[in-house]
């Protein structure tokens, strides 16, 4: 069964009925009951309504993160680092320091799954960055963490280590058990590299 749910929308049709449409197509696009082929057309059907309405940006960019993460969820990388550009360039043209972080931290994750690891280190770097700067702890900890997997990766144990423990400090102090289990094993599998375990 397939169904086109692409739709075009009325660009002064009222916002909150485009973001009970872009809802529904949401919630569908996450129903894992629903066949991959139609839970994508949901998406693309999201992306449709957000490209064309008059919302402000802040409402596109939570949109499209939105739509983003199901890419993801669905293993559409292409489509997911596609959103993640658009995001990434709104958010650089309004100086949304926050929201460009989180754009390059999606962006590591598209190359870290495509196991394009330069790419990862890089955005995931450039993230670091900013939320380092933003004082975002809790992000800032993620970021350096996923640094640390790549460089486990490609067998640079003492590098995962050490960003590790800078890690493992933060989530200490923020005391995130979650964080803190994650470290944990990233560790145990940076010594067993070292061959001191």
């Amino acid at each position: 069964m397939c169904l086109l749910f692409l739709v075009g929308c009325d660009s002064t049709e009222n916002e909150p009925i485009l973001e009970k449409k872009l809802n529904e197509y949401f919630e569908k696009s996450s129903n894992v009951t629903i066949e991959k082929r139609d839970r994508l057309q949901y998406i693309d059907s999201a992306i449709n309504i957000i490209d064309q309405s008059n919302f402000n940006d802040s409402i596109k960019i939570k949109d499209y993160f939105k739509a983003a993460n199901r890419y993801f969820g669905l293993l559409e990388y292409e489509k997911y680092k596609s959103i993640t550009h658009k995001i990434l360039q709104i958010s650089i043209s309004n100086n949304d320091s926050l929201n460009t972080a989180k754009a390059e931290y999606y962006l590591g994750d598209y190359y870290f799954s495509t196991t394009k690891n330069d790419s990862a280190f890089y955005y995931y770097l450039a993230a670091e960055k900013k939320y380092n700067g933003l004082n975002d702890k809790l992000n800032f900890a993620n970021t350096k963490l996923h640094k640390a997997y790549i460089l486990s990766y490609e067998k640079d144990f003492l590098g995962s280590e050490s960003e590790t423990i800078k890690v493992l400090n933060i989530a200490k102090e923020l005391n995130d058990q979650e964080l803190i289990y994650e470290c944990y094993v990233n560790l145990g599998v940076s010594l067993v590299g070292l061959g001191n375990l």
